[in-house]
């Protein structure tokens, strides 16, 4: 399987965990593995170790892990801060993705989401190293500034009836709901399916039983949590999944159980092969480029603020330049010059320039020449910095485009779904839709899938999938029609042709058939379709794609963009254009972080345009 990231729950396990077998113990070394995972050794009557590979797996483990002789800059840091620190707590807060470990006078911190980071704070909560700086939305993440942590989640101060009833207030079903609200898929399932409470249900239709119910089964879980175990999930021999307690949800796989969450983990992390070195190479490659890149963002940021205040006070700097350049022509010593003229950093005599000190940072200013000269040489200054960014970003951009390097051809597995050998999304209320790729699936669609109470979908144009709406005993309600029927169009021959909007049809199951009229011949892929049929009008060309989770696997989906933005943390809005195929899928895979492969299967015929990312 493809190791998934931890959800909050597991994090809590994991922290259960780690107090029970750490605390009071020392972290003797840090490492970093020839895998890229993060080693913390720890000793406490023996040695125990904590691998941490992000973005989002952790686990204790007492394996022999191969690491280099001569430890990296970034493990280096980690050791001079941290070595044999006792560890005196292990901390996480509400359902979120981040452990901290304080050790001795300082703390750990492990984000164990979106791309990761690993960061140790000061006795007074200042950052001393992150590995990853950012700004975001809600904050700052830069060494030498205070450690805020992430925004709390709607559970993250409790789960009681009416944090429940607050949580899923606007979500279009419970599951969603609390996935969101910070149990993860996974989790939401199986408190759903432990209280009795349909996942597809509405948050307006919840009494106040069903939400009692849920409460005591996110209760359940939480005091599992403290007291985990190891469950794998197996389909053959392929692990899909594991958890920490035994979830009714994937009650239909074998299972394997561990006496430890970490010993589960382990043995699902090591079951998946290990990326080559050149895949390793390539990442180190696009690390040491971002953090270039940081630093040279840093250096633009200040250089044209220092631009900017010497145009603003450029008649004051220019005074000053005359000052300095007539005691200096006086014989005054640099030294006295600087010390007598407030503001005067140094004085290069041999340059004939001058350093000075402004609000923005330091400006050095030409003594020979006008002020102005020496503001245009800092606006120049500014332009080469923005020209080595834009070179840096399209370098990096090369990198992240490139196809993950495999070995002997075998690409790391991952759990495939019986759907995705066609077209598919899953609607705004749960249906799921799938569409041919082509004639002879088209052709497989509508013979093995099409069953009775089912939906038939098609553009009205020629060359365009068959669309099957699997209604499982339910009815689809218009916004689950609409959008099988953007589906169709979107993946039709109007596209190729540029075209805004197009039309579709419905029909029920029973009123297609592979029966032709006496006298004529279907092709593959084609059908009859006899009766009434229910026009969906004025139906716009776009599609998104974003990644969902499914069944704790997380896959690209590509949909009406209503469908991925309900389900997608973040998508991609695509319309007909002037863009190629492979660059669009370039352009998309570095907006999701994917690999562009996994993209262009999902892109609709003919060139697009990217609306949004």
């Amino acid at each position: 399987m493809a190791v998934r990231p931890l959800y909050g729950l597991e994090v809590k396990a994991l922290a259960s965990e780690l107090g029970s077998s750490l605390l009071g113990g020392r972290l003797r070394k840090v490492f970093r593995t020839e895998g890229g995972e993060y080693l913390f050794s720890f000793h406490r009557g023996g040695r125990v170790d904590l691998l941490v590979s992000l973005p989002g797996m952790a686990f204790l483990t007492t394996r022999a892990w191969p690491v280099p002789q001569v430890p990296p800059g970034d493990a280096a840091a980690l050791r001079k801060l941290l070595s044999n620190a006792p560890l005196r707590a292990v901390e996480q807060e509400g359902f979120q993705r981040v452990l901290t470990l304080s050790l001795g006078n300082r703390r750990l911190v492990l984000e164990l989401f979106h791309e990761g980071n690993v960061l140790v704070l000061s006795p007074e909560g200042r950052i001393e190293f992150a590995l990853r700086q950012r700004e975001f939305r809600h904050r700052r993440v830069f060494v030498g500034e205070a450690y805020v942590p992430p925004p709390p989640g709607p559970l993250d101060g409790g789960f009681s009836p009416g944090d429940l009833g607050a949580a899923l207030e606007g979500a279009r079903d419970a599951v969603r709901g609390l996935a969101r609200a910070g149990l993860g898929g996974l989790y939401a399932e199986e408190a759903l399916t432990r209280a009795g409470v349909p996942k597809e249900a509405r948050p307006e239709e919840l009494r106040d039983g069903d939400l009692e119910e849920i409460s005591s089964a996110i209760a359940s879980l939480v005091e599992e949590a403290s007291k985990p175990r190891g469950y794998l999930y197996l389909e053959g021999d392929k692990v899909v999944n594991y958890s920490f307690a035994r979830l009714q949800v994937l009650s239909g796989l074998e299972v394997r159980e561990f006496e430890t969450f970490s010993g589960a983990l382990e043995e699902a992390y090591v079951s998946e092969p290990s990326p080559p070195k050149e895949a390793l190479q390539l990442r180190e490659r696009i690390e040491r480029h971002e953090a270039q890149l940081e630093e040279l963002r840093a250096s633009l940021e200040e250089a044209r603020a220092v631009a900017d205040e010497m145009a603003v006070r450029a008649q004051e700097l220019e005074a000053l330049r005359k000052r300095v350049w007539g005691m200096l022509t006086s014989g005054v010593p640099p030294k006295e010059i600087a010390e007598r003229l407030e503001g005067v950093v140094s004085v290069d005599p041999a340059r004939r320039r001058v350093t000075v000190s402004l609000g923005t940072g330091n400006a050095t200013i030409r003594l020979d020449a006008g002020v102005w000269d020496s503001i245009q040489e800092q606006y120049a200054r500014v332009k080469r910095l923005e020209r080595r960014i834009r070179g840096l970003e399209q370098v990096i951009e090369e990198l992240r485009s490139r196809p993950p390097v495999v070995e002997k051809g075998v690409r790391r597995p991952r759990t495939r779904f019986w759907f995705e050998s066609y077209r598919w999304f899953f609607s705004t209320e749960d249906f799921l839709v799938l569409g041919g790729r082509d004639a002879q699936s088209n052709e497989r669609l509508v013979k093995k899938h099409l069953s009775e109470g089912d939906i038939y979908v098609h553009a009205q144009i020629h060359g365009a999938p068959s669309v099957v709406i699997k209604c499982s005993g339910r009815r689809p309600g218009e916004e689950t029609l609409r959008q099988a029927g953007k589906f169709a169009v979107s993946y039709s021959r109007a596209w190729a042709a540029g075209w805004g909007s197009a039309s579709a049809y419905w029909v029920e199951a029973w009123q297609v058939s592979k029966k032709a009229p006496s006298g004529e011949f279907l092709p593959r892929g084609a059908f009859m379709v006899y009766g009434r049929r229910n026009y969906l009008r004025d139906l716009e060309l776009e599609l998104a794609i974003g990644p969902i989770e499914h069944r704790g696997v997380r896959i690209l989906m590509a949909g009406p963009p209503e469908a991925v933005e309900a389900r997608a943390e973040r998508y991609v809005l695509l319309a007909p254009g002037g863009s190629p195929k492979d660059r669009v899928a370039k352009e998309v895979a570095q907006a999701l972080g994917w690999d562009p492969q996994e993209v262009l299967p999902l892109l609709p015929p003919g060139r697009s345009q990217i609306l949004k990312k």
